[in-house]
């Protein structure tokens, strides 16, 4: 699945509005949910920490999981910092980060390993 993240920052108003979108339906993309931010919290949150940052950012309607979240955080970062720049935009694709390395095992690894779950088995049932 597609997430776009819409990043607009309003100077006048003190205000980072973020606009989150998924695709439902043929590379349409749909308002999920939107939330708006003071520029000064966001600038204090910069000043200290990513997990400060994460935790300003996520709300019952907003909730980035950790993967989106750091990139989101780096570009509202550079946003925050570049006075010339009034929005930013990201699109995120699910199978992109959903990769994953698998480890291959081999028959007698995991004979092994039931073994010694049997062997503690064991030991839990003797008196």
């Amino acid at each position: 699945m597609k997430h776009k993240y819409v990043m607009a920052k309003n100077t006048e108003k003190q205000v980072l509005k973020i606009e989150e979108y998924e695709v439902l339906d043929k590379d349409q993309f749909t308002l999920m949910s939107e939330a708006t931010y003071d520029l000064n919290d966001i600038g204090v949150a910069i000043s200290q920490d990513k997990r400060r940052m994460i935790s300003l950012l996520r709300n019952q309607n907003f909730f980035p999981v950790d993967i989106y979240a750091d990139k989101l955080l780096d570009s509202i970062e550079k946003l925050y910092k570049d006075t010339s720049r009034q929005k930013a935009e990201w699109v995120f694709e699910d199978k992109d980060f959903l990769k994953k390395e698998t480890k291959s095992i081999e028959p007698e690894e995991v004979q092994e390993e039931e073994e010694e779950e049997n062997d503690k088995d064991e030991d839990i049932l003797e008196p």
